[in-house]
């Protein structure tokens, strides 16, 4: 009887990826074969999918308590292995781990993904590109489910790394326009160089417990250093999905795509991502206090900038994006405590919350033009007592950081504009090297593309320098 719920349970949360996968991949296999379906047919594709996932992670949950809320480890197959036949250096299981964060994630994914993709019917009808946007939500619903029921950290970086491509793919949707293409690129060169801390963690992970399952990872004995280094390298990682300090300035720009978009990734889902790992891998680095303490201390960091900034915007997307920011900073801050089914709690209600909001934004200005008109005065802006009890040269100071976005910006571009700069400065002294080394005596002139590199390098320190200067 243990066995058939097991079974049972296990091809329930699998639904969540299989599902949304199975769409996709017909949705691309009819469009490989010149019968792209219409933009209606895939919302109701896409309708159709998530209603079924909802169903099948909220049976799972009932399973789950029918178990006694015990988690389920089931390994699906083996993939490969590297080695010799009868001990292999190593080797990629396809395994899946079910308990109450896991299943958090996958109804959650499930509803949310469902409500934006009936929002986006009305919301992109008659958008070019409306199709496309469709199949990536599948898609992106499918690695988040993956990333969140995965049994070890060599399948949860499968999952980690579709979530960021479609993520980027999804702010570039206007790709007519250069701010969204650009805004992309930023947010993914972001992705790719915190997640070279979930990669290392993971080859690390190898080799102090000689295996990157979870549960057979927790159930070694690390150490002290080894919980420390795997802690820190995993909130590197977590630091560029949930948008947290210093990698806050990537999310407000990230809002250039679709506002469905904008609330399951930037809202709901993605800004969440962060927080899972942390959770999921919490008993890994738990007894490493140092680790615990530093993210308390990105999380306060986060929420005090996140709610500066966000005061400061003039935009209704953009202050929300920075409300994200705070919410997620205080999520990492109950992780740190040790309050991991709070964290958990927060990040359902600031998910469905941030969905709506985000949902509502585009008539949000119609709102408060309504609700003036009814008042006959302007809606008092909040929080205008605490501002009163600091100072005023402190206030100014503030204004100005929090108008610099926490000078997050200044610090990105002066970093940016240096390693450009060296780079260039290389590749043009390589240049040179080369023609004297094939006999001539004078070397190549610059090219146009080099000298507006340096220009361009040089005219992000002067910005970088501005913000400073007002600060």
């Amino acid at each position: 009887m243990r066995l058939d719920l097991d079974l049972a349970l296990a091809a329930l949360a699998s639904a969540g990826v299989v599902l949304p996968l199975l769409a996709f991949g017909s949705v691309a296999t009819l469009e490989v074969l010149g019968r792209t379906p219409s933009d209606r047919r895939l919302a109701q594709i896409a309708k159709l999918t998530f209603s079924l996932t909802t169903v099948a992670g909220l049976a799972a949950g009932l399973l789950f308590l029918a178990r006694d809320r015990a988690p389920l480890h089931f390994v699906v197959g083996h993939w490969f292995a590297v080695g010799s036949t009868g001990e292999a250096h190593y080797g990629f299981d396809v395994g899946l781990l079910v308990d109450e964060i896991s299943l958090t994630y996958l109804v959650l994914t499930a509803m949310l993904a469902g409500t934006v993709g009936a929002f986006s019917l009305r919301y992109l009808e008659g958008e070019r590109g409306a199709g496309r946007f469709f199949q990536l939500l599948m898609l992106f619903a499918a690695s988040l489910s993956l990333l969140t029921i995965a049994e070890s950290l060599d399948l949860l970086f499968v999952g980690w790394e579709i979530v960021g491509i479609t993520s980027a793919l999804l702010i570039a949707f206007y790709r007519e326009r250069g701010a969204p293409i650009r805004h992309a690129l930023v947010a993914f060169a972001i992705y790719r160089v915190c997640d070279v801390g979930l990669l290392s963690a993971t080859v690390l992970l190898h080799h102090f417990a000689g295996t990157a399952s979870l549960p057979e990872a927790m159930a070694a004995s690390l150490g002290t250093t080894a919980a420390t280094v795997l802690g820190f390298l995993l909130l590197f990682a977590s630091l560029g999905k949930s948008a947290q300090w210093p990698f806050s300035g990537w999310l407000p720009r990230a809002m250039e795509g679709p506002t469905p978009s904008s609330a399951i990734f930037y809202g709901a889902l993605s800004v969440h991502a962060g927080a899972y790992l942390l959770l999921r891998t919490a008993p890994l680095w738990d007894d490493a206090l140092v680790v615990r303490i530093a993210v308390v201390a990105i999380g306060v960091a986060s929420a005090l900038t996140g709610s500066m900034a966000g005061r400061a915007q003039v935009d209704a997307k953009s202050s929300l994006a920075y409300a994200s920011v705070t919410q997620v900073g205080i999520v990492f801050v109950w992780i740190g405590l040790g309050w991991y089914r709070l964290a958990l709690l927060h990040v359902v209600g600031h998910a469905f919350l941030r969905t709506l909001e985000l949902l509502r934004a585009p008539s949000l200005i119609a709102d408060f033009r309504r609700l003036e008109a009814e008042l006959g005065a302007s809606v008092p802006a909040t929080g205008a007592h605490y501002e009163t009890l600091i100072p005023s040269a402190l206030r100014s100071r503030l204004y100005g950081l929090a108008l610099g976005r926490g000078a997050l910006d200044a610090m990105a571009s002066r970093l940016v504009a240096v390693a450009r700069a060296s780079v260039t400065r290389l590749d043009h002294w390589d240049r040179r090297l080369l023609v004297i080394l094939d006999g001539s005596r004078t070397a190549e002139p610059e090219t146009l593309p080099e000298l507006a590199l340096e220009r361009e390098a040089e005219a992000a320190e002067t910005r970088a320098d501005a913000m400073e200067a007002l600060r």
